[in-house]
């Protein structure tokens, strides 16, 4: 996945290898997925909690103008 700004700059990418979840911790990643989709504009625990499980799980690298890590 690759998240771009509106003029098209990438601000961050993620890749998840096929062998990175078991059944168990792919139905947990739908769930925290599917809480940050209904819930993330007025919670934003929820989309800081998504990307907490990500970073996890997949290979990610984001753009250092746009995200202080």
């Amino acid at each position: 996945m690759v998240t771009h700004l509106s003029g098209g700059e990438e601000v961050a990418r993620a890749t998840l290898r096929r062998d990175a979840l078991t059944d168990i911790l792919w139905r947990r990643t739908l769930n925290i997925l599917g809480h940050a989709l209904q819930e993330g504009r007025e919670n934003p625990r929820q989309l800081e909690k998504l990307r907490e499980w990500s970073e996890r799980y997949t290979e990610h690298r984001y753009n250092p103008d746009y995200v202080q890590r």
